[in-house]
């Protein structure tokens, strides 16, 4: 099972989401006394340029992801631009996306302990309603990378993720325990895949108060595909 670019395909589906929440980490208004509104004035002045400079470049990167296809080349320019990048806008809202489309692109030329290092500096700064995916993300390139300890680390995540009641009403959670589903069906632990499956499905029914983008889970329509395959065994 290739977890990493399920584990990216996850994330990049929430791209649209995490800009508007970076966005929301923007300061908007400063209250100043009226001697020091030369000083204050100054201050955001710069600071307003500085994150609009970051979108801008955001913006530019995230054309280059959309088009660099199979592109090796194009993606390792995508690393070597979001590195610039970082470097020009660290300390913006915007880091974190264009730290984001470094990973991605790592991930798309199969460096995944550097992808790694990324998407846990990106994990790090996100907003918390996002922050699970990226968490998910990184737990997935751990078991996909193999190593005992990372590995472990991996599985605890989801578990955690998984466990509520911090994530349990949002599509995180069934997210987490999809994947712990699968990660044990690929290794024909099928006794423990029914288990997180099962709970996944459980879970989006026995509560009509659901919102409604938990009744709809995608993931567990996928479980209970899944679940009917060891049924059927």
């Amino acid at each position: 099972m290739d977890f990493q670019n399920n584990g990216r395909d996850d994330v990049m589906t929430q791209l649209a989401g995490v800009y508007q929440a970076y966005r929301d980490l923007i300061v908007v208004g400063v209250m100043v006394v009226v001697i020091a509104i030369g000083g204050g004035g100054g201050w955001w002045y710069h600071r307003q340029v500085r994150e609009n400079e970051a979108h801008k470049a955001y913006a530019q990167l995230a054309q280059e992801v959309a088009s660099a296809g199979d592109s090796a080349g194009a993606w390792g320019r995508i690393v070597q631009d979001a590195g610039l990048m970082r470097e020009n806008h660290g300390g913006t809202a915007a880091e974190g996306l264009i730290a984001a489309a470094q990973a991605h692109a790592l991930v798309e030329l199969g460096q995944l302990p550097e992808a790694l290092e990324v998407y846990k500096f990106v994990a790090s700064k996100a907003q918390e309603d996002i922050k699970p995916f990226y968490e998910i993300t990184v737990a997935l390139l751990q078991l996909d990378i193999g190593d005992a300890a990372g590995s472990q680390e991996g599985l605890e995540t989801l578990k955690r993720i998984s466990s509520g009641p911090d994530y349990n009403l949002s599509l995180s959670y069934d997210l987490a325990l999809y994947r712990l589903g699968e990660y044990f069906w690929t290794r024909k632990n099928f006794d423990q895949a029914r288990n997180f499956w099962g709970q996944l499905i459980v879970s989006t029914e026995k509560d009509k108060d659901l919102p409604d983008y938990r009744n709809g889970s995608p993931w567990a329509a996928k479980a209970r595909e899944h679940l009917a395959l060891i049924d059927y065994r």
